[in-house]
């Protein structure tokens, strides 16, 4: 009976490794964590554009930096 699995399906590549989900709530560059520690909203307008998470952004890292890069985190690690 052929297998109802395929390695596509369990997120294995041709040499065994595990490829990167697309989809995945955690999909963030090591680049994109550098700009959210030290320019919160850039972070955001770069993922997320001129949207709502932006406004909250600035607003939050005016009244304090450490505020706004808690939310640049979260917004950068939630799904789209």
């Amino acid at each position: 009976m052929p297998s109802l699995c395929t390695r596509a399906d369990l997120g294995i590549g041709s040499r065994g490794s595990r490829r990167h989900r697309p989809g995945s709530p955690l999909r963030m560059t090591i680049v994109e964590v550098i700009i959210a520690l030290f320019l919160p909203p850039v972070a955001v307008f770069l993922k997320r554009g001129i949207a709502r998470e932006f406004w909250i952004t600035l607003v939050l890292t005016l009244l304090g930096h450490v505020p706004g890069v808690i939310y640049a985190l979260v917004v950068l690690t939630r799904e789209s």
